[in-house]
């Protein structure tokens, strides 16, 4: 929250209470050491903090604009926050020529994945084309209805493929489970804390979408989700 003489704003992402719960659970038991963080990650951390920070104060208030002090104040604030959270999380170095090895890899995926989102969009229109003409007209919002629920996961990398971004993410994350299997031996189980539908799955209703999560699991063994979802996940395995 901050306020001017002129009127107060009060922000707050939709996705920023369900964060913070899993980071302060993290910071609880911070001697368990669950919580990792690269350099490149944080970086990612505080530029998107950034655009939700512009994004959360202009909802509302695009007649009458916010000045930059006052951008400037919140945004501080959310910075303290999260600067305060990144310090419970180890820190992991990365050796950037193996990542960029696994990069390929991830990079193949997704473009596999937004090739199979096209042959599910045009599966759809060849089912609408070939129906009877009498039910074409309801056909067409059934079959689309039904594509965008069971499908959405994938269809959405159509308009919105992954971003460089977000598979240097999961190249880092595979490298990091590579290396703590070497060297810890064992089971280890990965997760990637994400709102991002790049990783995490779509819930429609009673409806789960999840061809893009299913798939980084069989390639890479890493399990994404929501922070909530993880954070029970943690509550059940850490006593």
């Amino acid at each position: 929250m901050a306020a001017s003489t002129d009127f107060e704003i009060r922000i707050e992402h939709p996705f920023a209470q369900i964060s913070s719960n899993l980071l302060d659970f993290i910071k609880e038991n911070i001697r368990k050491q669950i919580g990792i963080v690269t350099s490149y990650i944080e970086d990612e951390a505080f530029f998107n903090l950034s655009k939700a920070v512009q994004s959360e104060i202009n909802k509302g208030n695009e007649e009458r604009g916010i000045d930059f002090e006052i951008y400037s104040a919140i945004k501080n604030i959310c910075d303290d926050r999260l600067r305060k959270y990144l310090d419970v999380l180890r820190r992991e170095p990365v050796d950037d020529y193996q990542v960029n090895i696994i990069g390929k890899r991830v990079e193949l995926m997704y473009y596999e994945l937004i090739q199979k989102a096209n042959d599910i969009k045009r599966d759809i229109g060849i089912m609408v084309r070939t129906s009877a003409k009498r039910f074409r007209k309801i056909a067409k919002p059934i079959y689309k209805n039904q594509d965008t629920v069971l499908n959405a996961q994938l269809l959405n990398l159509i308009d919105n493929p992954a971003e460089y971004s977000d598979m240097k993410i999961l190249s880092q994350a595979k490298y990091l489970l590579d290396l703590y299997k070497q060297t810890e031996g064992g089971t280890v189980e990965f997760y990637i804390a994400s709102c991002d539908y790049h990783f995490s799955p779509v819930k429609r209703g009673a409806f789960i979408s999840k061809q893009v999560t299913d798939k980084i699991y069989s390639e890479f063994d890493i399990k994404c989700n929501f922070p909530d979802e993880v954070l029970n996940i943690l509550k059940k395995e850490i006593k």
